[in-house]
């Protein structure tokens, strides 16, 4: 079973990159079960609290994005038609499939059927596009939106300006859309990820004591404040911080991240995010029976609903990721010395490991 839930050419991988992707899946999922449980009212108290308030598990997603994405577009033979191909080979298929089971399910336990116009900005990834008023099909894929948006503007951007140009640029764009909308200004985590691949430094800015302080206090303090703009302020050094020791340095993170069963679910973390919703309404119906309330339903819908979402995540992983992986090759053909081996971020600038689109 695990050979099926492995990438093809893990020989390359960073291991504690693959842990990270399982954490922030993880974070996630706690926040969505959250809203089940406040919206069931079964039980209340500072944990349910804190996971209400954990909305950063994307952040991590977007700081390993641009750090991927960075290490590609600088590369002397990239080509942009090629790139784009590969992201859109990579994404698609497994939001398509969830994108699928999200109608059926509509369909048949709400009697809903989207509309045309509704189903084609959802295609697009429109509903990340606040403001727009496009109404999601499936709620998690607002970051789709953010992900592609930076796939297509920082390659053109940083191979016709470099790299101060290119960070000055968006940090204007960033703050005029922040302007219009707060949670636009999430997009700086991607360019912390740049930073973190492309810096002239390969040594964290802090030691590993302080970056687990820092993030400690950040993630179980200040998320409780009211201000967005204050918690990301500090949340933005605080995560990229992690990550940096993660990658970088053979600390107690590393060993951490690098674990084996962490390093599973992060192989499946795509579809894994994609599908918790589905996992935890499934969940939902499966433990009513059970008569279940207060803290025993919480923790019944945890455990039933993070086995749901594994299953659903791995069988996803298998049809629509792993042929990505596997026939790649065939489906964009003449780009193998710019092709890497893994859709994961790979290792720190200098390392002896290949890149992937």
């Amino acid at each position: 079973m695990l050979r099926w839930l492995s990438v093809t050419g893990a020989e390359s991988r960073l291991t504690a990159m693959e842990g990270l992707r399982a954490y922030a899946a993880g974070i996630v999922f706690l926040f969505h079960s959250a809203l089940l449980m406040q919206e069931q009212q079964h039980a209340a108290g500072p944990v349910i609290d804190w996971m209400l308030h954990s909305q950063y598990g994307v952040d991590i997603f977007f700081i390993l994005s641009g750090y991927l994405i960075a290490g590609i577009a600088s590369k002397p033979g990239f080509r942009l038609g090629t790139y784009l191909s590969h992201r859109a080979l990579r994404i698609y298929p497994a939001f398509l499939g969830t994108l699928l089971m999200c109608l059926i399910g509509l369909a048949v336990l709400r009697g809903e059927h989207v509309s045309f116009e509704r189903l084609v900005g959802n295609l697009f990834f429109l509903n990340g596009a606040f403001g727009l008023g496009v109404q999601a099909i499936n709620g998690v894929t607002w970051s789709l939106f953010f992900e592609f948006s930076f796939y297509i503007a920082f390659p053109l951007l940083y191979r016709h300006f470099g790299l101060a140009r290119t960070m000055v640029i968006c940090a204007v764009l960033i703050a005029m859309l922040g302007h219009l909308d707060t949670r636009f200004v999430r997009f700086m985590f991607f360019f912390a990820g740049v930073w973190l691949r492309l810096r002239d430094s390969s040594q964290p800015w802090a030691s590993e004591r302080f970056a687990i302080a820092f993030y400690l206090l950040v993630t179980t303090g200040t998320i409780y404040l009211q201000k967005y703009l204050v918690f990301a302020a500090l949340y933005v050094p605080a995560a990229t911080l992690i990550v940096d020791h993660a990658l970088h340095t053979k600390g107690v993170l590393q060993r951490v991240f690098s674990r084996p069963a962490l390093r599973v679910l992060g192989n499946v973390s795509y579809s894994f995010y994609l599908v918790q919703p589905i996992g935890l309404l499934a969940a939902r119906y499966a433990i009513e029976p059970l008569g279940l309330a207060g803290v025993s339903w919480c923790i019944a819908l945890l455990v039933v609903g993070f086995a749901i979402t594994f299953v659903l995540s791995s069988l996803s992983f298998v049809a629509l990721e792993r042929p990505y992986f596997t026939y790649r090759h065939l489906l964009v053909p003449g780009d193998s010395k710019q092709r890497s081996r893994q859709d994961t971020p790979v290792a720190a600038p200098g390392a002896d490991a290949k890149e992937q689109v």
